[in-house]
């Protein structure tokens, strides 16, 4: 290898080495294809709904910021302050904003045609196709962002207990994480997941704020909504759509090494006046040397991709394992998992070898763990809407989850960490009225009895790497545990 890459004119890598480069075209169709096949109660055609979404969503974020920015009584509370952040979600958050201008620009907003073409743009909640090869927008639904006014103004509507305004932007978050979820790669789950779990913690987060004030019809509603979220990509397609992504890095990185190498070596032996420049050729000659790809007669010397490609090649495996519903199965594919991971963190002479094996295998984390939580917490939602619609009919919650079934949901929520179901338990107040707690005993599967995250009652952890060790639950409860 190193001999030819020598030669001005090399041969194409791929004859050269004795390696079996992967079809990536074929193996993108079949996934395609494979995506199409998950969903098939779709009736629409992603190709379209894409762009169409994408558009919904940027338009919505500009009339809101619009509707805000041209409030009179915003420019003169900013005003008040020059220094105050320029941030028009602040209307909605902050207790100084007037409060009839906050509740004249959310009328302005939910009554807008913005609204209802967002509203009718993510109806169908089902995408089939990831983003065409070839084409590229400006704007992408992941751009539903967590943060900004329309962040502010859907929390504001949980916290006011509009419940129909309310169901319809979770339709909307859910939709967009949907539409993200569906190109298959790993950076689309991630943003999927925590638009998913945003809305979820909304939800709770509403009947926390607004007890007491739904109708049985509303919480049906509400809790169809967020039962359609089911019907997304599989993770394990999510996974395989990220393995193909790195074979994509793996074909282009080591044409571009090859094509940079002389520039790699020119400044390895920069001279000045006749003089090693010293630092920057000393930098580069000892990252090489002491990832064993530098020799004075060859200079730079390309990683062999072999060993790269193996070391990819073995993540749809471990990952398959991660994806399963046996807890074991699973558990041995996150132990996997960690020791490749903590081997490229600790092994530079690995890595080197392999460098696009460790550059891409860190974008994986979030997916370790994230997907049986964000599972876990949508059922437990569900289940919170299935004791208020219990509560409106018998005054009181159940004595278990069990009594729900079937007539207020499918089944009790699962906690994959304890395999088996979260724990509840039914409380009475100090004042007499009743109420419970709810909760998952967390990556270090011990039962805390509720203890709450330092930092958020309900925040989810995604990496139990971080979090194995955490003395918490995750708490999916109606009531703060206090």
């Amino acid at each position: 290898t190193a001999s030819a890459i020598a030669d001005p004119a090399p041969p194409d890598l791929k004859a050269l080495l004795d390696i079996q480069w992967p079809d990536v075209e074929a193996l993108r169709e079949e996934h395609r294809q494979q995506i199409l096949d998950s969903q098939p109660d779709s009736l629409s055609d992603g190709r379209m709904e894409w762009p169409y979404l994408a558009t919904c969503v940027a338009l919505f974020h500009g009339f809101v910021e619009g509707a805000v920015h041209a409030s009179a009584s915003y420019q003169e509370w900013t005003g008040r302050d020059p220094d105050r952040y320029d941030f028009a979600g602040n209307v909605w958050v902050n207790t100084t904003f007037p409060a009839e201008e906050r509740d004249r620009l959310t009328r302005v907003i939910v009554e807008s045609k913005e609204w209802d073409q967002l509203v009718r743009a993510v109806e169908p909640l089902v995408f089939q196709w990831p983003e065409p090869v070839g084409m590229n927008y400006s704007f992408n639904p992941g751009t539903m962002s967590l943060r900004g006014s329309p962040y502010s103004l859907y929390r504001h509507l949980a916290k006011t207990g509009d419940i129909h305004k309310f169901n319809e932007f979770t339709g909307a978050m859910l939709g967009c994480a949907r539409a993200s979820d569906v190109q298959g790669q790993t950076l689309g789950r991630i943003i999927a997941n925590a638009h998913r779990i945003f809305a979820y913690e909304l939800t709770i987060d509403m009947f926390r704020s607004n007890r007491g004030e739904f109708t049985d019809l509303q919480l049906s509603e509400l809790a169809e909504t967020i039962s359609s979220d089911n019907k997304r990509v599989p993770l394990e397609l999510v996974l395989q759509g990220n393995y193909i992504m790195i074979l994509d890095s793996f074909d282009s990185a080591y044409a571009v090494f090859r094509e940079k190498r002389p520039e790699i070596e020119a400044l390895a032996h920069q001279q000045q006046d006749g003089q090693d420049s010293g630092v920057v050729g000393d930098l580069i000659r000892g990252f090489f040397e002491d990832a064993g790809l530098w020799s004075e007669e060859v200079g730079a010397v390309l990683p062999d991709p072999r060993l790269d490609l193996e070391a990819i090649n073995s993540l749809p495996d471990i990952f398959a394992q991660i994806a399963s519903d046996d807890r074991a199965t699973s558990d041995l594919g996150i132990a996997r998992y960690e020791e490749l991971f903590e081997r490229i963190e600790s092994d530079d002479v690995f890595a080197s070898q392999r460098p696009v094996f460790a550059m891409t295998l860190p974008a994986w984390t979030h997916l370790v763990d994230a997907s049986a939580l964000v599972e876990t917490t949508r059922q437990a939602t569900l289940a919170i809407i299935a004791l208020e619609r219990f509560r409106l009919e018998h005054n009181e919650y159940p004595e278990t989850l069990g009594e729900l079934v079937p007539q207020y949901m499918e089944r009790v929520p699962y906690d994959r960490d304890a395999d088996g179901p979260v724990i509840y338990r039914r409380i009475v107040k100090d004042d007499g009225t009743p109420d419970y707690i709810m909760y998952a005993i967390g990556p270090d599967r011990v039962d805390n009895g509720g203890e709450v995250p330092p930092k958020h009652w309900s925040a989810p952890v995604f990496s139990r790497k971080q979090q194995k060790s955490a003395a918490y639950d995750l708490v999916f409860t109606a009531i703060d545990p206090d």
